[in-house]
């Protein structure tokens, strides 16, 4: 969604940039020919076990390592879109009033505008790791990797034909070729350890953030089905049916329904809504892929690392409508919106709101159509 709001900092040029000190920009990943390479199936990229996966694999890792003082942390980056409640990078204090205080909207049509920037986030800066890191190979290797880095995009999980959770997202260890040579490195997509200053509850008490069941064997990290449950087994038994009182309709099913079913953007989009959703069956994802626990739990669901295979591939559907519908591809109207970190509940909703936190802004204004192709 390009708002007549963004505008102004559409015609912002590096120089400008500078200027505005810690402004961050979200781009998105563009090529070097100026077109947006596509995203990748997180299961066949892990099939392929080449570049591109060797520098996800430890930019991931270098992301969830950097400081969490640092506004491009993994710590950071997956905060914005639910706790901790606070201001991010200088863009605004909260407001003060009740009700939910993250910076994501649910439940109303902003819910896929938003998080497009957001994804795009993310996926900017994991790309900006894999560049720095393809560029310390070995000279007989490197214009391989640095290609790689310059194609690579956020993974999706494409759990309308793939049912079960990614294979790649359960070993403790991976093996992959750094620029050192082949080593076994852990595996980020496999949890993730919260920073000791959060724990300690610098920004409120964890535990009753996190409501964790007793008994967890790493309650400091990211933890999924927990016992008598397992991962990947129970998750995948919810995914497939095998075991599910909640729904009986098959996942693929629900995509297909969206698409034949849907009159216009808002009832593709959003539960607030009538009829089945992107976001209703998002939200199913978030249930079912970890049989609650923390990617359930929408104050920390952004930390788990399935979040992103799984955002990704609900921008990539939404990118199949916008290509399918252009006339209907984006949110349109106004709304009474619900309570936000800056945004008091019942405020007016329009194209011109703001994504906050602020610099939420994709400054390349073709950049949906980029990822509407086919192939993304």
């Amino acid at each position: 969604m390009i708002s007549k709001s963004v505008a102004p900092f559409l015609a912002l040029g590096s120089a400008s940039l500078a200027l505005a000190q810690d402004f961050i920009a979200t781009t998105g990943v563009v090529a070097q020919n100026g077109s947006a390479p596509i995203r990748r199936n997180i299961n066949e990229l892990a099939s392929e076990a080449g570049p591109q996966w060797d520098l996800y694999i430890q930019s991931l890792w270098e992301m969830q390592g950097v400081d969490e003082s640092d506004p491009l942390s993994f710590f950071q980056i997956a905060g914005i879109h639910g706790w901790p409640f606070v201001e991010y990078n200088g863009t605004g204090p909260g407001r003060q009033n009740n009700g939910w205080m993250g910076y994501c909207p649910h439940g109303e049509p902003l819910f896929l505008s938003w998080h497009r920037p957001y994804v795009a986030l993310y996926e900017q800066t994991l790309v900006s790791h894999a560049k720095a890191i393809a560029a310390k190979y070995p000279e007989d290797r490197r214009n391989e990797y640095v290609q790689a880095a310059e194609s690579l995009r956020s993974p999706f999980w494409d759990w309308g034909t793939s049912r079960d959770v990614p294979q790649v997202t359960v070993p403790r260890s991976v093996t992959i070729n750094t620029a050192e040579g082949k080593k076994e490195v852990q595996n980020p997509l496999m949890t993730y350890k919260f920073p000791k200053d959060a724990i300690d509850g610098k920004f409120g008490n964890f535990a009753q953030i996190r409501r964790t069941p007793p008994g967890l064997p790493n309650p400091d990290s990211v933890y999924r089905c927990a016992a008598p449950k397992s991962y990947p087994k129970s998750a995948d038994e919810a995914l497939e049916l095998k075991v599910n009182r909640n729904r009986n309709t098959d996942l693929g099913a629900m995509v297909y329904d969206i698409f034949t079913n849907s009159q216009n953007f808002a009832q593709f989009a959003s539960t607030r809504d009538v009829g089945m959703s992107l976001e209703q069956i998002h939200n199913t994802i978030h249930v079912e892929a970890a049989c609650g626990a923390d990617m359930m739990n929408q104050y920390v669901s952004g930390y788990d690392p399935l979040f992103m295979l799984h955002h990704t591939q609900v921008d990539r559907l939404w990118s199949y409508w916008q290509a399918i519908h252009p006339d209907m591809a984006d949110f349109s109207g106004s709304y009474s919106g619900g309570a936000r970190f800056t945004t008091p509940a019942g405020s007016t909703i329009n194209q011109d709101s703001p994504l906050m936190p602020g610099f939420l802004l994709l400054l390349i204004p073709t950049y949906r159509h980029l990822v509407s192709s086919p192939a993304c």
